[in-house]
């Protein structure tokens, strides 16, 4: 029993450290670009030593590795839970969007700006979104997934980048789309405006 003790305040003290290097990572991150961080940036800040950071990770690469893995599988969950029946579901991304990203937007804001060879945040997400919409929607043809699929990618780098947004994350986005839709078509006056409204609600299910 003894030992059993001493072998999990190991592990949870390891985990502790895990733990402690990616924080550290993190708000170095948060000042500097990761083409410029070293180790010993890491280690100063996470206050170890060099033989504990490579007890834990080989380079900083690593380190994004598993913070990619790790968020990988906490945004799978969340949009596992999402149900999709027919159409968008506004009020179940707005959820995720608040519950989820809108808590971790410091973290995803420095990330998703991190590229190499082995890692790419963004091409994550476009390829999430795009399986998503392919999956879930099938009325969509091929070329109508992937536009809708960079739409939504493309507002969701913006919406990480603005903290000044007001309003839900699908009302903004649609907002300004709809805005873009009128200016596109030259839908300059009001009864044009109205008459484009009322043929949205006529279609729409």
């Amino acid at each position: 029993m003894g030992d059993e003790s001493i072998k999990m305040r190991r592990v949870q003290q390891f985990e502790r450290t895990d733990r402690d290097i990616r924080e550290a990572f993190l708000r170095i991150l948060y000042e500097k670009p990761f083409e410029k961080i070293t180790v010993q940036d890491i280690i100063t800040e996470a206050m170890i030593n060099r033989s504990t950071f490579y007890q834990h990770y080989e380079d900083k690469y690593a380190i994004v590795t598993q913070l990619q893995e790790m968020y990988v599988g906490e945004i799978t969950q969340e949009v596992e839970k999402i149900q999709f029946q027919g159409k968008l579901p506004l009020e179940e991304i707005d959820r995720m969007m608040e519950n989820y990203f809108s808590k971790k937007k410091n973290e995803f804001k420095v990330l998703l700006k991190v590229r190499s060879e082995h890692i790419d945040f963004q091409g994550y997400f476009k390829k999430l979104f795009m399986d998503f919409f392919s999956q879930n929607w099938d009325t969509l043809e091929p070329a109508e997934a992937n536009m809708i699929s960079e739409m939504f990618f493309a507002f969701f780098m913006y919406f990480m980048e603005h903290d000044e947004i007001n309003g839900t994350f699908s009302s903004v986005m649609f907002q300004n789309y709809f805005n873009i839709t009128l200016k596109f078509f030259r839908m300059n006056s009001e009864e044009a405006k109205e008459e484009f409204m009322e043929l949205l609600k006529k279609y729409a299910t």
